[in-house]
């Protein structure tokens, strides 16, 4: 929501809406927007739903005008422009945007932002994701499930989360160039407010992740603690 009302706020567009997506089963889950109501069956009964994701996968943006193909899903989405959230070749979704007015025509320099917008919400939900599998695995741990291959995963986790911090950091250093290039832009300078509001969304599941780092290192310390008492008891029985 927090991102919608973003968007709104900051930009020409008076709907937005979110349609995070299930690979598993390659269907819309429901939709999260605002200005407009659309129900994720309205968007799965589509007979040209592969094509339609396929499409957002190839070209990341998609207006209106093009291809004719798709004018249903803007039809029903009340979209002038559909962009993919997506990062390293996964689609997690589809960010709406529409007006109940003409908007003005999308700049090369509007294009490469929506889509880095995209981009960076994708990311967010990718450590979503590893943030409640470190959360699930702790749980895991301390119920004293003290299995070899519940370590080597956790030690995995920490080294992919490590990798995307990196990644964050440096995307975030990138919106912090692109904002102060449009705050030259009169045209621009609300979406640079936008791209702000986004790196603050950014610094929400790093600054979670630091603050767990101590204490998966205190859970694995103890487990390791634990196995060696347990193989010295085995050997002293022995």
């Amino acid at each position: 929501d927090t991102v919608i009302d973003n968007i709104i706020k900051n930009t020409e567009f008076d709907k937005a809406l979110i349609a995070p997506l299930d690979r598993t089963i390659n269907k819309f889950k429901e939709p999260i927007g605002k200005g407009l109501d659309v129900s994720a069956q309205e968007l799965n009964q589509r007979i040209d739903l592969s094509e339609f994701i396929s499409a957002l996968e190839s070209n990341h943006l998609i207006q209106k005008s093009q291809p004719e193909a798709f004018q249903d899903y803007f039809d029903i989405l009340s979209s002038g422009i559909l962009i993919s959230i997506e990062r390293d070749g996964n689609l997690y979704g589809i960010l709406s945007l529409g007006s109940s007015e003409t908007f003005s025509p999308l700049t090369t320099e509007d294009v490469e932002l929506f889509m880095s917008l995209g981009n960076q919400m994708a990311i967010v939900i990718e450590n979503n994701d590893y943030i409640n599998r470190s959360t699930e695995m702790v749980k895991k741990l301390t119920e004293a499930e003290v299995r070899e291959k519940y370590l080597k995963e956790l030690e995995t986790t920490n080294a992919v989360l490590d990798s995307k911090n990196r990644d964050l950091q440096k995307l975030y250093d990138e919106l912090k160039n692109t904002q102060a290039q449009l705050i030259h832009s009169e045209k621009m300078a609300s979406l640079g407010q936008l791209v702000a509001g986004i790196s603050h969304e950014l610094n929400n599941p790093i600054g979670f992740i630091y603050a767990n780092i101590k204490q998966l290192k205190t859970y694995t310390d103890r487990i390791e603690n634990f196995t060696k008492t347990l193989n010295k008891t085995d050997k002293d029985f022995s």
